[in-house]
């Protein structure tokens, strides 16, 4: 069986790097695809499916996590012939979902700004910090990461 991640799909011009993520076609039909999302889960993989399954020409979307402890999720997608390739649905697919999570933040943060107003005076600023603080705790490396000199 011939390897089926190319490094490049042809005709879609999408760049395919190993590592963060790769993309097959099935049998060589652009309409039919399966895109490999490393260090993913459930999460992205049902939003993702959700917003494929909202564009007009993908005729079926499927996420599939293999196991808990592989870091891999598989998105199947597929097109209606004749219409668009599974790369450009996919493509559209992730902008829309960009946006989505953009409209979301822009929404929060106005919500934020508002409850703050009826508080005391640095009451906004005060929550400002806390959310910067658990930010920074999140990304903050945890015992297990952190050098045994430092």
């Amino acid at each position: 069986m011939p390897d089926k991640t190319p490094d490049t799909l042809p005709g879609a011009g999408i760049d395919v790097q190993p590592g963060p993520g790769s993309a097959t076609r099935d049998d060589g039909d652009p309409g039919v695809a399966t895109f490999q999302f490393q260090d993913e889960d459930h999460t992205l993989g049902n939003s993702i499916r959700h917003m494929l399954m909202r564009h007009p020409d993908v005729e079926f979307a499927a996420y599939h996590v293999l196991h808990p402890s592989e870091p891999v999720m598989n998105v199947r997608v597929e097109v209606r012939e004749g219409t668009t390739t599974a790369e450009a649905a996919m493509l559209e697919s992730l902008d829309n979902l960009s946006r989505v999570c953009d409209h979301m933040l822009d929404t929060f943060d106005r919500a934020v700004q508002e409850h703050s107003r009826g508080l005391p005076k640095d009451a906004g600023g005060r929550l400002a910090r806390e959310l910067r603080e658990a930010q920074a705790l999140d990304k903050a490396p945890t015992a297990d990461q952190k050098s045994p000199l430092g």
